[in-house]
């Protein structure tokens, strides 16, 4: 039987904030488009559960809003998401052999954006793993702030720097 979780709605000053990211990174992504002709891709995939399916589902559709062109080849994408499941322990395993083709992927792409997702991110020991033993995995994020995907990939890639966003609780709705 599948774990259900329940479904929170971000206020709506929550989601004009992460609508202007949107803009922000879309007007970034179709500069890139004019310079290059060419779109930015991303490859999305998810493990484990039907709510992971149903939460990449969500994520796509921002990252079409943000300008990115979905790819089903990971070999082509410039921003890869997998958005992980604690709940069965084959896609807790899928996700360690999927990290170390990215490790060779990000070598020969050290411009690619890695994110890692769900709930399998909210595990404490398994972000604190992620954190020391993937240095490029740029993004980590949980459950209660997926709708923040905007916000947080705007964050990595204005520094550069790794993002790691895992609260216990949904916060203010």
């Amino acid at each position: 039987m599948e774990r259900q979780r329940k479904t929170a709605l971000p206020a709506e000053a929550e989601l004009a904030r992460q609508m202007e990211y949107i803009r922000e990174i879309r007007q970034e992504n179709d500069r890139y488009f004019a310079e290059t002709g060419k779109h930015k891709k991303f490859y999305s995939l998810a493990m484990g559960c039907q709510m992971n399916a149903h939460d990449s589902e969500k994520l796509e559709g921002m990252l079409d809003e943000m300008g990115y062109e979905r790819t089903q080849e990971e070999t082509e994408a410039d921003f890869i998401i997998y958005n992980t499941c604690c709940v069965r322990e084959n896609a807790e395993l899928k996700v360690y052999g999927k990290l170390g083709w990215l490790k060779h992927y990000k070598k020969e792409n050290p411009d690619a954006v890695v994110a890692l997702c769900g709930c399998m991110m909210q595990q404490p020991r398994v972000a604190e793993k992620i954190r020391r033993s993937y240095p490029f995995v740029d993004l980590v994020f949980g459950t209660h702030v997926i709708h923040r995907l905007p916000e947080l990939l705007y964050r990595t890639l204005c520094g550069r720097n790794r993002v790691f966003e895992l609260p216990d609780e949904a916060g203010s709705i």
